[in-house]
């Protein structure tokens, strides 16, 4: 039952209730995203329009997200918006939300080659888009391509790249073939593949499982590493003496992926632990 009232300190103590089986943290962001949806609010509006009256038609709506959000599914799907690196993405049920520690993989590669790099980067399975435009908007002299082989989640991406103004070249493109980049030599292959193993989905949440594009997360048991062999034989091929290879990876294989690089003859390997204390990325480099 809506309370009465239609004020911002009713309309947030309904919010409170109705997703009390959030943990508080997650409660917050989705409070943040929902008055960012219906109102426009930044987190600072939240603290200072108090006065704010919501009306009939911004009310319908949230009791609209809180009914969906009780089905599980996230609230970035709701509204079709993500935040990520300090932007806003556009995202449907053809991409994963980006994750905050996907934020790490794009700071490292920033920090490492500088804000004045006129590096040529390309990522593998791009996905939103997220790391492709990201890095655009931060590395202004770099030359940015990126790959997917999703159509739909392809489209996604492209519709990231235009709304923050930055030039991205995408290619539909199999990461096992890797066809349209035969020509091209790089300073940096980033990517976050498919890592998560089929036997972890007893584990995870019930909104993941449900709506996040299975393609885009799961990983056969007998070969985990299969994307990351692919990426990584594509990178000693595509990079340039020097060049490095960038990549987010399933904590529990941080030990196969160091073989792998190894193997695979990179120098300078390093793993970088995210903000949870995991594992989560990896750099090499071609010497």
């Amino acid at each position: 039952m809506w309370p009465k009232g239609n004020g911002l300190k009713e309309v947030l103590s309904h919010l409170k209730q109705n997703l009390q089986t959030f943990s508080a943290e997650e409660s917050d962001i989705i409070i943040d995203h929902i008055l960012y949806d219906v109102a426009n609010f930044s987190r600072t509006d939240r603290f200072i329009k108090t006065d704010y009256l919501f009306n009939e038609s911004q009310l319908v709506r949230i009791k609209n997200i809180i009914g969906r959000l009780k089905q599980n599914k996230p609230i970035q799907y709701i509204t079709g918006r993500a935040w990520f690196y300090d932007l806003e993405f556009f995202v449907d049920k053809w991409v994963l939300i980006p994750r905050p520690e996907t934020e790490e993989l794009v700071q490292w590669i920033v920090e490492d080659l500088g804000e004045v790099s006129n590096a040529q980067i390309v990522e593998i399975g791009t996905g939103s888009g997220c790391i492709a435009v990201s890095l655009a908007k931060k590395l202004k002299n770099s030359q940015i391509s990126a790959s997917e082989i999703c159509e739909n989640a392809l489209n996604v991406a492209r519709i990231n790249a235009e709304k923050h103004s930055v030039n991205v070249e995408f290619f539909q493109d199999d990461v096992f073939s890797t066809q349209a980049f035969e020509n091209q030599q790089f300073d940096v292959v980033v990517s976050n593949p498919p890592y998560v193993q089929e036997y972890e989905k007893e584990y995870i949440d019930a909104n993941v499982l449900d709506y996040e594009p299975h393609l885009a997360l799961f990983v056969p048991d007998e070969n985990p590493l299969i994307f990351y062999k692919a990426i990584v034989e594509f990178a000693q091929k595509k990079l340039r003496k020097g060049g490095t290879i960038y990549m987010e990876i399933n904590h529990l294989l941080a030990n196969e992926m160091m073989e792998l690089m190894q193997t695979n003859k990179f120098e300078n390997i390093e793993l970088r632990i995210d903000f949870r204390s995991n594992k989560r990325m990896i750099k090499a480099q071609k010497l």
